[in-house]
């Protein structure tokens, strides 16, 4: 499958989900009057941008080493951290009248399904040009290690309250919470849970993806 056929049915895929999140969103307004959950919709926002800096600096690599591919780069990995963190959303299911908790549920998994599968996408296509600038086991060296990253970043984004934009307005208050939790039993916990999951749903991304096509046939790239 080609590189711009894996693209297109990548986007399809994320937009019938995010659909189908807005569409009981919209249900659940209608009927309640209430637009509790609607937070949802900035943070899967929040959760699909990394798929663009991924995208540049996957078609970047085509022209070498060069400074986008950098820009690119760090850009990603500063929002990838979005991603997973709608994941954390959950903290909001609660029993409420006029809504059954299996319909908010259901509403919270579907943009949590659309997050993190445009951000395990974002994370393939860094892998790619990872693999076409370095050796193979480097490329997963700086994959597994931007999951780690990824799993300490949700803890700065769910319970520190920080911004990805806060990186470059205030550059100096996250270094230093970044620095003075890395000792923290929540921050500890929230990472490795975090990196155990990325990690696994990125495996199981990987291994149907090469499934998915006899051996003679051209894998994604």
């Amino acid at each position: 499958m080609s590189t711009s056929l894996f693209t297109r049915k990548s986007m399809l895929v994320t937009g019938l989900l995010t659909a189908t999140g807005f569409v009981l969103l919209a249900l659940r307004v209608g009927h309640t009057g209430k637009s509790f959950y609607a937070f949802l919709l900035w943070n899967l926002f929040l959760g699909i941008i990394p798929l663009i800096p991924a995208y540049q600096f996957r078609k970047s690599t085509s022209n070498g080493f060069n400074w986008t591919l950098i820009i690119s780069f760090f850009t990603w990995l500063f929002l990838f951290p979005n991603a997973p963190y709608i994941l954390t959303d959950f903290v909001h299911l609660h029993s409420r009248e006029q809504v059954p908790v299996w319909y908010d549920a259901s509403l919270l998994f579907f943009f949590t399904l659309a997050g993190m599968f445009a951000g395990i996408v974002s994370l393939h296509w860094i892998h790619k040009g990872l693999d076409k600038l370095c050796y193979s086991w480097f490329s997963w060296t700086i994959v597994l290690s931007t999951i780690v990253l990824c799993g300490y970043g949700v803890f700065l984004g769910r319970v520190l309250r920080l911004n990805s934009w806060d990186i470059i307005f205030r550059t100096e208050k996250v270094i230093t919470l970044s620095l003075e939790n890395l000792d923290n039993p929540v921050a500890i916990s929230m990472t490795i849970t975090f990196s155990i999951v990325l990690a696994s749903v990125y495996g199981v991304f990987k291994i149907i993806r090469h499934s998915s096509y006899p051996a003679h046939e051209t894998i994604i790239r």
